[in-house]
């Protein structure tokens, strides 16, 4: 219920006790303290529509003077946009006055939502409305002085930021460790959700890191050693020097190189075909062309060629 009808009821109750008890003098008294107190509210509602529009410590920073756009600014608080559009283009565009300082308007109401959507008081679905409402007003009446994509432009960023830390809670939440790091990774420094979005990348990396062990066991028993090698490499990536994979790493080009080397030698053994057996070698070297052993088996291939 309204707090200025509430008041006045109960000070009808009062005065209506009052009046059976014939106490004129109280009866007066209280005339005027019901004045005084619908005043009061009325005075506070006024002083609260034609100041800040607060959410917890933030605030639209503009004094609003004109009651005109106190009320355009009153109906865009309120999500209206059409109706705060039609009240722009009959009451408002014409006088230079106050489209300017309804421009100014605008521009504090944006700083106000690209400030609530970086801080820990954010509900997108409730900026996301907020940011409808005064795209769509700004987009119609084109207030003259409102640079809407530069506004825009941090908004949309500390919008990307908070989505990124819900999917990264989500991908933690199914031990998606790699995509939660890389959403995580996303999070504004300004959002309010930045410090707990790198202790969840540390998290997520320690259980990426001990994870992955057994993937990449599991690869190499199969003798997948390029799948094995790209694994490390990915977690290498994501979790520097938290496991040292260097020594799984070794192992895994070790037995890439020697599988190749075993393969090219039964090859040429089989068939004695010396091209094929070194073409095995040459495609093994696009992978690691700093393998000594590898070079030492081109060699042989090659002066075999040559001598052929």
């Amino acid at each position: 219920m309204n707090n200025n009808k509430l008041a006045g009821e109960r000070i009808e109750t009062y005065l209506s006790v009052i009046r059976k008890m014939n106490c004129e003098g109280l009866l007066q008294m209280l005339k005027k303290v019901r004045i005084f107190i619908v005043i009061t509210l009325t005075m506070a509602a006024m002083l609260l529509t034609l100041t800040a529009c607060k959410n917890g410590n933030l605030e639209i920073d503009i004094k609003i003077k004109n009651q005109e756009v106190s009320v355009f600014a009153d109906l865009i608080k309120d999500y209206s946009a059409e109706q705060a559009i039609d009240f722009y283009n009959e009451n408002i565009k014409n006088d230079t006055a106050l489209s300017d300082e309804a421009a100014r308007f605008i521009e504090a109401y944006y700083k106000y939502i690209e400030n609530y959507v970086y801080s820990d008081q954010c509900d997108l679905e409730n900026a996301e409305k907020m940011l409808d409402t005064i795209d769509t007003v700004q987009g119609s009446v084109n207030v003259p002085g409102v640079d809407q994509a530069a506004l825009r432009k941090a908004i949309n960023d500390g919008l990307l930021s908070k989505r990124a830390f819900d999917n990264g809670n989500g991908f933690f939440e199914d031990k998606q460790y790699a995509e939660a790091i890389w959403e995580y990774q996303k999070v504004s420094e300004r959002d309010s959700n930045y410090r707990a979005a790198q202790k969840r990348i540390t998290d997520a990396k320690n259980e990426y890191s001990a994870t992955i062990v057994s993937v990449v066991d599991e690869l190499i028993s199969e003798k997948s050693y390029l799948d094995a090698i790209a694994k490390i490499n990915e977690v290498e990536f994501l979790t520097p020097n938290k496991i040292d994979f260097k020594d799984k790493l070794a192992e895994c080009i070790n037995a890439f190189v020697d599988a190749e080397i075993k393969r090219a030698d039964d090859l040429y053994a089989a068939e004695s075909d010396t091209e094929a057996a070194l073409q095995i070698i040459k495609s093994a070297q696009q992978q690691f062309p700093e393998s000594e052993k590898l070079k030492e088996r081109e060699d042989h291939y090659s002066s075999i060629v040559d001598n052929e």
